[in-house]
C-alpha cells in the first residue's frame, strides 16, 4: 500500500501542474487547465506522488499520439473526484487494448515498450480508485478516478 495523505484536489494540481507543463511545452503544444473552485477545495487521500506518475504518463501519451491541445479537466462524480486529459488527436483504432501490457505494435514509430498505461492503471487501482478510457468521437479521453 502507499504512502497517502489527505489533500485538496487544488493542492494535488498545484504539485503536478509544473511538471505536466514542462512536458507539454517541450511537444509545443499547450495544456489547458479546468478546475472549478467549488471542486478545487474537494478532499482525498491518495499519494500526490502517484498521481502526477499517473498524469504525466496520460499527459505525456497525449503529447506523443494526439499532438493537439491537452485538455486536463477535474470533476466531482458521486463521491468520486475524477481527473480527466483529453485531446483531440487520431484517437485508438477500434482494436487497440490500451491497458494491456506490451500492447503496443511492433510496428509503432513512436518509442515506448507499451507499459505506461498498464502500470498506472496499476497505480489507480492502488490508490482505491480507477483509470478508464472513455472513448469519443474524436481524440482520447482518459478518466483517473479517485474516491472522496
Amino acid at each position: 500500500r502507499r504512502d497517502t495523505d489527505t489533500t485538496t484536489a487544488e493542492r494535488l494540481l498545484e504539485h503536478a501542474l509544473p511538471t505536466l507543463h514542462r512536458r507539454v511545452e517541450q511537444a509545443g503544444l499547450t495544456l489547458d487547465v479546468d478546475l472549478p473552485a467549488d471542486v478545487g477545495v474537494q478532499a482525498c487521500r491518495t499519494d500526490s506522488v502517484a498521481l502526477q506518475q499517473i498524469l504525466l504518463n496520460l499527459v505525456d501519451n497525449a503529447c506523443k499520439y494526439g499532438r493537439t491541445a491537452i485538455m486536463l479537466s477535474v470533476r466531482v462524480h458521486g463521491h468520486r473526484l475524477e481527473f480527466v486529459i483529453s485531446d483531440g488527436g487520431p484517437g485508438l483504432p477500434a482494436s487497440a487494448r490500451p491497458f494491456t501490457a506490451f500492447g503496443k505494435s511492433k510496428s509503432d514509430p513512436i518509442p515506448g515498450i507499451g507499459l505506461g498505461l498498464h502500470l498506472s492503471r496499476k497505480l489507480a487501482r492502488d490508490l482505491g480508485g480507477e483509470l478508464e478510457h472513455r472513448p469519443q468521437a474524436r481524440g482520447v479521453s482518459f478518466a483517473l478516478i479517485l474516491p472522496l
